[in-house]
């Protein structure tokens, strides 16, 4: 099944004037999106697993609240969930639902020692808003909202009733949507503007596994941790300080001194963008210790197979569909007496056959002397939809960026997953820095501004768009 669009849809809904009005009116809310924003970013979302009264904290529930509030004082029909998993705000009539599905939970702040502020105190420097979630979920969710209200009040009438669905926990097992779907109205429509990219037509395959090996009595390391993450920092305590530091320096690492030890420093990013963003400080520190002497599978692993190459063609040779290449992030590396543990991040390509390709990469290991054991494995996702639907999505984004939006497969599992018939239609622009969980989170007001606008227009088109349900398979 297919969303489909008519090829002479009726006239949409804002066009000429009425569309630079609709545009300038978004550009001069933007106090308001900071005030609305600030007010967001003040609520410490993440979850609190201990807090019994409510479903994932008291901090996730209260950032629900306060959006609820907020959307109701816009003009929205506001609606609870009863024990709290979710909310909606509401606008417009008719019997067709179109959903944007958005979410208030966030990431706990990384490192917050090393953050220019507070990271529950919205900051704005140099057309940058600072502050905990303000990429990730909650600007995305406020430039919706300004958006939808926008348009409600240059549009006479809005045929097609829009529900902006808040979930609560996005970022760990998804249970808000799963209570969404048994209880509510699923749109026949959605879009998601929490992904990574501004039209995504597919996601790749997700394999998580850690590596086991030997153990060293000269070497104990303990680098790394989530394995969603290029590590930024990898740590070294034992007796050779001078030479590693003389090392890293012939390198060009950057590095510091710290409890008597040398942690070598990288990049953060997302495992989805490691092969394009981020730099591993594990790798590069295992490089150093192999330089100075060090002897072990582990560092070698680390430092040849994958190095500078996160296609890992050493391992594998080259694997690609036309989703895109495979990609592998060294997240965390623990080796002593005991034995060795590599956790590794891996995105596949959409279409490349699953069962052959855990053959090979087992095979592969094992030649090495690794054991492979799974930890996580998510199914990629596919879209099917009409070319006119991501015509149309894309031209909101050129009218708005003056760029060409092309539709892609991206390395990220997105919140679009969460329910049916919905498409990753992502706030994070190009030319944009994604900073999604990471020290000093911002988004910048021009990205902040042209979401909101690029929604305005989309939500306009299809409010005048026959519509059937999207097909998002997970192969």
């Amino acid at each position: 099944m297919q969303l489909v669009v008519d090829n002479n849809p009726p006239s949409l809904s804002i066009v000429g004037n009425e569309q630079a009005l609709l545009l300038d009116d978004i550009t001069q809310h933007l106090p308001d999106m900071v005030d609305a924003l600030r007010r967001l970013v003040a609520i410490p979302s993440w979850l609190q697993s201990g807090d019994v009264a409510t479903p994932f904290g008291a901090g996730v529930q209260m950032c629900l609240d306060e959006t609820l509030r907020m959307a109701a004082e816009m003009g929205f029909r506001t609606h609870k969930d009863v024990d709290g998993y979710y909310g909606w705000a509401e606008i417009g009539q008719g019997e067709e639902l179109i959903g944007l599905l958005c979410h208030v939970d966030a990431s706990p702040a990384p490192d917050e020692a090393a953050w220019f502020s507070s990271p529950l105190e919205l900051t704005e420097r140099n057309g940058l808003l600072y502050g905990l979630g303000s990429q990730q979920c909650k600007g995305p969710l406020i430039a919706v909202l300004t958006a939808v209200a926008a348009l409600a009040r240059h549009t006479s009438v809005l045929r097609r009733r829009i529900r902006i669905i808040v979930g609560t926990d996005a970022g760990t097992l998804g249970r808000c949507m799963v209570r969404y779907a048994a209880q509510e109205e699923i749109p026949l429509f959605s879009l998601a503007p929490t992904g990574h990219g501004e039209l995504v037509r597919g996601e790749k395959r997700i394999l998580q596994a850690y590596l086991l090996g030997p153990g060293s009595s000269e070497l104990s390391l303990h680098c790394g941790g989530e394995l969603g993450l290029v590590p930024n920092r990898a740590s070294y305590s034992g007796k050779h300080q001078k030479m590693l530091r003389k090392q890293l320096d012939l390198y060009g690492y950057p590095w510091l001194e710290e409890h008597d030890g040398t942690v070598v420093l990288g990049q953060a990013a997302s495992s989805g963008a490691c092969a394009d963003q981020g730099i591993n400080a594990i790798t590069r520190l295992c490089r150093a210790l192999n330089a100075i002497g060090y002897c072990h599978p582990a560092l070698g692993f680390c430092s040849l197979i994958v190095g500078e190459d996160p296609r890992v063609r050493a391992l594998l040779g080259r694997i690609e569909d036309i989703s895109g290449s495979l990609s592998l992030n060294l997240a965390s590396l623990h080796m002593d007496e005991t034995g060795s543990r590599i956790g590794i991040d891996i995105r596949i390509p959409v279409y490349l056959p699953y069962e052959s390709f855990v053959v090979q990469i087992r095979q592969s290991l094992a030649q090495l002397g690794w054991q492979f054991v799974e930890a996580l494995h998510k199914e990629p996702l596919d879209i099917t939809v009409a070319d006119e639907v991501l015509a149309m999505l894309a031209e909101s984004c050129y009218q708005v960026t003056g760029n060409q939006c092309e539709p892609i497969f991206s390395a990220e599992i997105s919140y679009a997953r969460a329910l049916p018939n919905c498409i990753p239609f992502g706030a994070l622009l190009s030319g944009f820095t994604d900073t999604r969980g990471l020290v000093n989170e911002h988004i910048n007001c021009e990205n902040l501004i042209m979401t909101a606008q690029i929604y305005a227009l989309a939500l306009s088109n299809l409010q005048n768009s026959p519509l059937q349900p999207v097909l998002g398979r997970q192969k």
